[in-house]
């Protein structure tokens, strides 16, 4: 059945809610990563120790506009590392305090976030005091949680400006 004259479909209805649900969900998450860095610089450190480094290959296959699929590879920084508190010893891989890994298209980009750490034989490890358990090396988050909240506010005022219009009787 066809809406009615003058109601919107149900279609514009879904898209301003999940536009919202979208901005609120990214707002959320950016604020959690930022939150967590802000909190970090706080955090007791210990002397750790690197025990694996390594850059992790894999290919993406993308398609561009006219069909035709894009291959290409990224590099990915791991590292693992120990540190102990209050005499036990745990293992972390996070770099940064919100505990993403960042991918490059160059090697050397990766290359250059482990440099600090190939010929370090001790690194300053910031870990929560509530759990041990999570770690990091570098308290700062880096552009990631600003991109998420960034997003999640497009997204939140699109859905918004969306439901203002589709409320908005028409005249």
């Amino acid at each position: 059945m066809p809406p009615s004259p003058g109601f919107p479909s149900k279609g514009l209805w879904a898209v301003a809610g999940l536009l919202a649900l979208m901005g609120v969900v990214f707002f959320g998450v950016g604020f959690s990563i930022l939150s967590t860095a802000r909190a970090s610089k706080s955090w007791p450190t210990d002397e750790g120790k690197v025990s694996d480094l390594k850059i992790v290959e894999r290919e993406e296959t993308e398609t561009d506009k006219s069909g035709r699929p894009h291959t290409r590879t990224m590099y990915t920084p791991e590292l693992t590392y120990a540190y102990e508190v209050e005499g036990r010893t745990y293992q972390g891989s996070d770099l940064t305090p919100g505990g993403g890994k960042s991918s490059y298209s160059l090697r050397s980009m990766a290359e250059g976030e482990l440099a600090p750490y190939t010929r370090a034989p001790a690194v300053s490890v910031h870990y929560n005091p509530q759990d041990p358990a999570r770690a990091c090396l570098r308290t700062e988050a880096g552009f990631a949680p600003i991109a998420f909240m960034g997003f999640g506010c497009v997204a939140l005022l699109a859905g918004g400006a969306l439901v203002f219009r589709l409320l908005k009787k028409p005249d």
